[in-house]
């Protein structure tokens, strides 16, 4: 599942695919494992949360339960 990480900076979030992984480490660094095989760290004062919840599916143009 992808999800979106939301930093304490400009920009407003960072967004990761459906391969990627990501874990809190000790003193709340964020580890991101990418698909690729490649591992970003982010400190913890640089990220605030993460959104990890699905998004909602789409029917016919209308997401689902509308």
């Amino acid at each position: 599942m992808s999800f979106k990480v939301y930093r304490n900076e400009s920009d407003p979030f960072e967004q990761f695919g459906d391969d990627d992984r990501f874990d809190i480490i000790e003193g709340g660094v964020l580890k991101i494992h990418r698909q690729d095989g490649t591992i970003t760290y982010i400190n913890p004062a640089s990220w605030a949360s993460i959104d990890d919840s699905p998004a909602p599916s789409v029917c016919n143009g209308r997401t689902a339960g509308t």
